[in-house]
């Protein structure tokens, strides 16, 4: 009735959900925009939202913008669509079972549906281990680079490789005059400058290393993507199971928050609640959304839809048939990157000035393993015909400096040609040693001359002879 205070309704939350024998009430007092109260009361049977059903309803087919995105349903069984480009940037919490990541397969699901790889590229970060390996198995054409199992230098490659992006397509709009990426196409249709969506998830391990290097770099590299490159179609999506304490993350500069089930403290960082507002209880899919940093008056409570493995590889294959049967051509070649996988030797990427063989090379390139970042090539070291010109190999585990070594002098036999050069072999390997039957076989088997010591009394007359 007229008269009563807010505060005194808001207190009686518990005793209304008594009465109404239901698992919990939300108070939004006082609704934005009006002069009452509203109570909202959770239905006894839960229903799912599945995609289909948003993406065919008239708020997404009728909205106004090319890079709309379905966000879920609000109370009132409504569709909550908001626009990429508007965001741009979008910063996500929830924990574990929280449903975070179905909402991460969800929005990259909706981006592959309404937009074609020309128009939009995916940069799929995972610091977990378990998510987005389904798209770099089914090789999403949407996707530049996807890091099922990424690591802390791999996650500050990324940013960097996105800074100079920015900083290219920033160059672009000002040699054309305009202040957009959008005004930038218009002006030059030919030009193919896709919008990239880049979404990193648990993104808090990168600063996991209280104020290292990379954790410096990264957090500087974030703070420019936000804060200069938001017109330039670089929209970054940053999700985590737990806010990072021991880096200044750029939340105040991020407008637009998702935030799931979590820990009160991450919630009451992210969403500011209503005076003597309690924090919600949220079930699994649902969340609070949040499009003005967190303002207490702009909370919309959303349910998420849901999207299942079985989902999602039906869709792949689905785009995977399509781009066969329109005989697509990617622009760029996907890098996946699996931090905890040993990279195959035999598909090293060679630098062009190693692939052709000499028969006394400048230089000779030595192969040491997998780029912890997006190059083009592997790690190599460089030999030239110079004194003092040597590697030296170190390693804790015996098996993979062994390894190392191996597959080194494999890799300078691609710099010669047949006959060329002689190579000579220390080995001191234990009989058992696997590798050790190996590199018999091997180097009885290359078109070169070869010598593989075993005996120690052997080593200074074959070093004599070298010198000599």
């Amino acid at each position: 009735s007229q008269g009563v205070k807010v505060s005194k309704i808001v207190n009686l939350a518990d005793d209304i959900a008594l009465n109404l024998a239901a698992s919990g009430i939300r108070i939004e007092a006082p609704i934005p925009g009006k002069a009452a109260v509203g109570i909202e009361v959770p239905n006894k049977e839960t229903q799912s939202v599945y995609m289909r059903t948003l993406l065919e309803s008239d708020a997404f087919k009728d909205h106004e913008s090319k890079l709309a995105f379905a966000l879920g349903q609000d109370i009132a069984g409504n569709p909550v669509v908001t626009d990429i480009a508007k965001m741009p940037h979008v910063l996500i919490a929830g924990s574990t079972g929280s449903g975070k990541s179905v909402f991460l397969h969800a929005l990259i699901c909706n981006a592959a549906i309404n937009y074609s790889p020309d128009e939009l590229n995916m940069y799929l970060i995972d610091f977990s281990g378990v998510e987005f390996n389904s798209y770099a198995l089914h090789n999403l054409p949407h996707a530049r680079v996807i890091a099922p199992e990424a690591e802390r230098e791999f996650g500050l490659s990324i940013l960097n490789e996105l800074v100079e992006e920015g900083a290219r397509r920033m160059e672009l709009c000002r040699n054309n005059d305009v202040s957009n990426i959008v005004d930038l196409k218009a002006k030059n249709p030919s030009l193919h400058i896709p919008r990239l969506l880049v979404i990193i998830d648990e993104f808090q391990k990168i600063f996991e290393i209280e104020n290292d290097l990379i954790s410096r770099e990264a957090n500087a590299k974030i703070h420019t993507i936000i804060q200069e490159f938001r017109k330039f179609g670089i929209n970054l999506i940053l999700a985590t199971q737990k806010l990072p304490t021991s880096s200044i993350l750029p939340k105040d500069l991020i407008a637009n928050r998702v935030v799931f089930k979590s820990s009160p403290a991450d919630f009451s960082s992210l969403i500011s609640l209503p005076i003597n507002g309690k924090v919600p209880q949220l079930h699994t899919g649902e969340c609070i959304y949040n499009s003005e940093s967190g303002s207490p008056y702009d909370n919309h409570k959303v349910q998420g839809f849901l999207v299942t493995k079985s989902d999602i590889d039906k869709l792949l294959n689905q785009i995977s048939e399509f781009g066969l049967a329109s005989h697509y051509q990617r622009k760029h070649d996907m890098v996946v990157f699996r931090g905890n996988e040993l990279p195959e030797f035999r598909n090293r990427r060679i630098a062009k000035c190693h692939q052709t063989p000499s028969d006394m090379p400048e230089s000779i390139g030595i192969y040491l393993g997998d780029s912890i970042s997006t190059h083009e090539t592997d790690v190599c070291a460089i030999l030239r015909k110079e004194s003092a010109n040597n590697i030296l190999i170190l390693g804790g585990e015996a098996n993979v400096a062994q390894r190392i070594a191996y597959h080194a002098a494999i890799s300078a036999t691609t710099s010669h040609t047949d006959q060329s050069a002689t190579f000579v072999t220390l080995n001191f390997m234990r009989r058992e040693d696997t590798l050790n039957e190996e590199i018999q076989s091997v180097f009885e088997s290359l078109p070169f001359s070869s010598q593989i010591i075993s005996k120690t009394a052997d080593v200074v007359e074959s070093l004599t002879a070298i010198k000599e």
